[in-house]
């Protein structure tokens, strides 16, 4: 369950990270 947890965290993180790539080469 912990490492289910985890990967909902990355996904999460990893969502945020590529969409604040996209907005600043969008820029």
């Amino acid at each position: 369950m912990v490492a289910l947890h985890g990967v909902r965290q990355f996904r999460v993180f990893s969502a945020l990270v590529v969409g604040s790539i996209v907005c600043c080469a969008k820029r």
